[in-house]
């Protein structure tokens, strides 16, 4: 792991915890980090997703059987190492629904097990219970080793609930690494990871096209969309001014509402 430059921290030993966790994420997140070093695509909640689609799957005719294997297998993996979503589990009351959970149960049995967990954790209980722990381990100072872990779920759980990993790496660089901000206090993982509330929110997003779109304008009005020569955000600053007069006479701007977190 790199040794950051952090001249901008009031760094105290009580603090190594956090610094830790933030070197983590950028890490994590980086574009050239490789492979190995990055979080999984898959977790619990995802696979329990992919089993119940996998069954309907099967029982649509779309694949076959055997599919179901290596997703079970893989699942069950991941239930018996991630800590969160055991503790979340049993305080469902459902631990008694791990062991249905297994190759030899019937598709609809498995079925309904899965559409049970699936109702009762939510993504936002998941994501709640995931930053509960880090601010536990980074306050307390210890268990680097567990840290690790639960940055590394957290980036994975943020990219499934629709995150884009440049958005964490560069709000994580903005919040503790580039000098932007004072850190001072192991306070401040609370107030970086309220940053991701999985609450959707609705953008406007510019797009920038060939005046040929105006052809179907009225396909794209009727979506909810706007097309013209121009735009407003109803805001003004340096870099959308500076955008505005970079206009070609070929362009058409394409204004949609896109709901993201």
């Amino acid at each position: 792991m790199k040794k950051p430059n952090i001249p901008h921290w009031s760094y105290t030993q009580d603090m190594e915890c956090l610094l830790v966790f933030a070197n983590l994420i950028d890490e994590i997140t980086f574009n050239y980090t490789t492979d190995s070093y990055k979080a999984p695509a898959l977790h619990v909640m995802s696979l329990i997703k992919e089993a119940i689609q996998t069954i309907e799957n099967i029982d649509n005719g779309i694949i076959r059987e055997g599919a179901l294997q290596s997703v079970i297998q893989e699942l069950r993996w991941s239930i018996e190492h991630d800590e969160i979503f055991s503790v979340l589990i049993e305080r469902k009351g459902l631990s008694g629904l791990i062991p249905k959970i297994s190759e030899g149960s019937s598709r609809s049995d498995l079925k309904i097990v899965l559409q049970m967990m699936d109702e009762s954790i939510s993504d936002s209980d998941y994501l709640q219970s995931i930053k509960a722990s880090i601010s536990d381990l980074v306050k307390e100072n210890r268990q680097k080793e567990k840290l690790e872990n639960r940055a590394r779920l957290l980036v994975t759980h943020l990219k499934f609930m629709g995150y884009a990993e440049e958005y964490i790496y560069f709000k994580n660089q903005e919040y503790f690494l580039n000098g932007q901000r004072a850190v001072d206090s192991v306070n401040d993982i609370d107030e970086f990871l309220d940053f991701f509330n999985g609450v959707s929110v609705n953008y406007r997003v510019i797009h920038i096209v060939n005046k040929l779109i105006a052809q179907i304008k009225d396909a794209i009005v009727a979506q909810g969309g706007e097309v013209g020569d121009d735009f407003d955000l109803g805001v003004n600053n340096n870099r959308i001014a500076s955008f505005k007069r970079k206009r070609n006479p070929k362009w058409k701007f394409v204004t949609t509402s896109v709901a993201a977190v």
